[in-house]
């Protein structure tokens, strides 16, 4: 090849390579966000045949999306895509990453609150919170796993708020609050107690408050009005009662109460009826009956009428005289226990 067919030769290719299509979106921005940013490069178009038609995709916080390098509004982070067509159709792209710092989506999370009694810890902190570039101090550092993570345990026995600085190489330090609500009660069954076999006692919780619902339990006692803060027990042998207290926010608590039983035969004569059929004092009861089983017992009207009688009383009289309810008032009984312990006598009234 002579010289004159090596200078059209490298003319030719000179004259081609000038004549193809190069985009360039330009190098990956990073920046704070409402923050702004220009993209594309200088140049961001070489070669192919003007004019172009330019377009960036998306239009997403873009000042214009049909310009060389159009401005962008920090928003979300996003890969926008240049694409070029000349005017002999020849079409080129080319893309460019505009990350946006995530500090805004980060935070201390939502408040949280829980029963001290039933759990022991939550975790605090945004769930979009995370290390690197990232820097995190927590504090107080009362009742936390630590102080530099970027979710924590907290574990406080009182009401906490806690603050979590958040720093950014970029954007600098955001600052934010949350309060851990921990619920809880001093409360209590009552203390220890000591009856007489055969008698009854009304338990006392603490507090008493509208607000709260009771639950009282036992496996060896029964027990009347065991949805109240004040219970009547009898138990015929040492017992255990387990009283649950339920507040306003779902939270359990749980106490117990010993009730010790000394063995004894003194009769027991309670006093009151209330025969509604609501299973509470609904038979009239004497304690200790059951040492007697050769009793005979009379009840009488306030003007002497006999109203009932049996041999053998078994705590099942239900205030009812020939199958009738009688009206509510005072009565009276003579209990013969035929033995040695003789005849006793006294009064009983019926409520209604």
């Amino acid at each position: 090849m002579n010289k004159l067919d090596l200078f059209v030769v490298m003319l030719f290719l000179a004259k081609f390579s000038l004549a193809q299509l190069i985009v360039n979106a330009g190098q990956d921005k990073f920046i704070c966000p409402s923050a702004t940013t220009t993209i594309g490069a200088s140049p961001t178009i070489t070669g192919g045949f003007p004019p172009y038609t330019i377009t960036w995709s998306p239009s997403t916080g873009l000042s214009a999306n049909n310009v060389q390098n159009p401005t962008v509004t920090g928003i979300n982070t996003i890969t926008y895509t240049l694409t070029v067509r000349d005017s002999r159709d020849s079409v080129k792209t080319d893309q460019v990453n505009v990350v946006v710092d995530d500090i805004l989506k980060m935070g201390a999370g939502n408040d949280k609150e829980y029963c001290l009694a039933d759990s022991n810890s939550v975790l605090i902190g945004s769930s979009s919170n995370y290390l690197t570039p990232y820097t995190f101090k927590w504090n107080p550092s009362y009742a936390l796993s630590d102080t530099v993570s970027p979710r924590v345990t907290a574990s406080p026995t009182i009401t906490t708020n806690y603050t979590v600085q958040i720093i950014s190489p970029l954007c600098g330090v955001k600052t934010d609050v949350v309060t851990v609500t921990v619920h809880t009660l001093e409360m209590s069954a009552g203390p220890d107690t000591t009856i007489n076999e055969g008698e009854s006692i009304t338990l006392f919780a603490s507090p008493n408050d509208s607000l709260l619902t009771y639950e009282w339990w036992s496996a060896t006692s029964s027990i009347n009005y065991n949805t109240t803060y004040n219970p009547d027990v009898a138990p015929r042998d040492t017992a255990f009662f387990l009283l649950t207290i339920r507040d306003e926010h779902g939270c359990n608590y749980v106490d117990s109460v010993k009730v010790n039983v000394k063995p004894s035969s003194t009769l027991v004569f309670y006093n009151s009826l209330t025969p509604n059929a609501d299973g509470d004092n609904d038979v009239w009861v004497i304690g200790n009956l059951e040492k007697y089983p050769k009793n005979r017992l009379q009840i009488f009207n306030r003007y002497g009428q006999e109203i009932y009688a049996v041999t053998n009383y078994k705590n099942d009289w239900t205030g009812k005289y020939l199958g009738e309810d009688l009206p509510a008032g005072t009565y009276f009984f003579v209990f013969d226990t035929k033995s040695d312990e003789g005849i006793k006598k006294g009064s009983i009234t019926i409520y209604r």
